[in-house]
This record gives C-alpha cells, sequence and structure tokens, in this order.
C-alpha cells in the first residue's frame, strides 16, 4: 500500500440524512455531517439515517459520537423528538399522488378514446342517414321521372287512337258520301236541305251556290 493511501478510498462516499421533527435534510457526506456537530446543529439525540438503510438511529449511537462534546447545551424539542417517520409517511404520500395520477391519466385517455369512438360512431350514423336520403330522394325523382315519361307515352297513345278513329270516320265518309254534283248527292242535299260545295264545305239551301235548285 502506497504512503498516505487509505482503504476503499476510491469508494463513493457514504451519505447520511437527518431529521428535524417532521422535515428531513440531506443528504450530507460524513464531513458535513461532522462540521454541522461542530456548529452544534446536531445533538446527541438527534436521529440520522445513513443511506441504503431504512433503520434510523441516534446521533450518540454512531460514529459521530466521538465529535460530540462533552457538555452540548440544551436544543429544541423538536430535535428531542421520537425518530421520524416523515420519510416513509412523504414517501407513500409521494406514491399515493403519483398512483392517483396515473389513474386520472388513464382515466383521462379512456374518458377520451369513449368520446372519439361515440363521434365516430355518430358520424358514421349521420354519413349513412344522409346517404339513405339521397338514396331515397334519387328514388323519388327516378319515379317521377318515369311516371311522366308513362304519362307522355300514354297521351301520345290516345292522341295516334284518336286521330286513328278521325281518320277511320273520315274514310267511312268519303267511301258512303255520292260523288259531288251526281244526281245522288243533288238528291241527299235536296232532302236534308244543305249540301257540300266543290270545297267540300257545307252550304244551306236556297244561299245560291252550286247545286241548288228551285
Amino acid at each position: 500500500m502506497e504512503q498516505g493511501s487509505t482503504p476503499h478510498a476510491d469508494a463513493a462516499p457514504t451519505l447520511w440524512y437527518y431529521a428535524e421533527g417532521e422535515t428531513i435534510h440531506g443528504p450530507f457526506d460524513e464531513a458535513s455531517i461532522v462540521e454541522l456537530i461542530q456548529n452544534r446543529a446536531l445533538s446527541r439525540e438527534t436521529w440520522i439515517l445513513r443511506e441504503g438503510t431504512q433503520k434510523w438511529v441516534a446521533l450518540s449511537d454512531t460514529q459521530f459520537a466521538a465529535y460530540l462534546p462533552v457538555s452540548a447545551p440544551p436544543l429544541s424539542e423538536s430535535q428531542n423528538a421520537e425518530p421520524p417517520s416523515a420519510i416513509y409517511s412523504h414517501f407513500n404520500k409521494w406514491m399515493a399522488h403519483l398512483r392517483f395520477k396515473r389513474l386520472a391519466i388513464i382515466a383521462g385517455l379512456l374518458l377520451l378514446c369513449v368520446t372519439l369512438f361515440a363521434y365516430h360512431e355518430k358520424r358514421v350514423s349521420d354519413e349513412a342517414a344522409a346517404d339513405a336520403r339521397f338514396n331515397q330522394s334519387l328514388r323519388e325523382i327516378g319515379a317521377r321521372v318515369a311516371g311522366n315519361n308513362k304519362a307522355e307515352e300514354e297521351s301520345r297513345r290516345q292522341t295516334a287512337e284518336w286521330q286513328q278513329r278521325m281518320k277511320l270516320r273520315e274514310d267511312i265518309r268519303a267511301a258512303t258520301e255520292p260523288a259531288y254534283g251526281s244526281t245522288e248527292w243533288i238528291l241527299r242535299n235536296d232532302q236534308q236541305g244543305r249540301y257540300r260545295d266543290a270545297n267540300g264545305n257545307w252550304r244551306t239551301r236556297g244561299d245560291g251556290g252550286p247545286g241548288w235548285r228551285q
């Protein structure tokens, strides 16, 4: 071993905490603890905790007892208190608060997911309803167009039938009408009191037209 070296020189320094009422101070290295003792900030009744352990002990029960003054003045009542459970209570409170925050975040995310899902479902439903209304409108328009086409076809059919009937009547009349100026034509017009002129127009007897006889 080289001169001036000490065992575990490269080891990490040991850290300490001390309690003052419900307040935990630290961490401090050993030199800082010794300085606090010399400044009479710590007494033999002060509870300290070595990092890495869970047991609080009185300062007088540690290696720092050698640095305590022979007659220390009385310290405050808070320093003479029982070993604090503050470190555990604070830790538990912090963990409880962390769990609550986690639960709140999870609940918020779940609520957001439910809201987004409901919005998506409503949007899909609205789009489906809009498509249904649009298709219904198309069907109604198609039905009206088909009805109009059917009515138009029916009108054309009736018109064609009426024209055919009129043509048939004219054909029958032409077939049964005696020739203009013939004896039968003159006799018929004499009997009926009317006659047709050369243009085919009906005239009454006595108007001086052709085919009239006294």
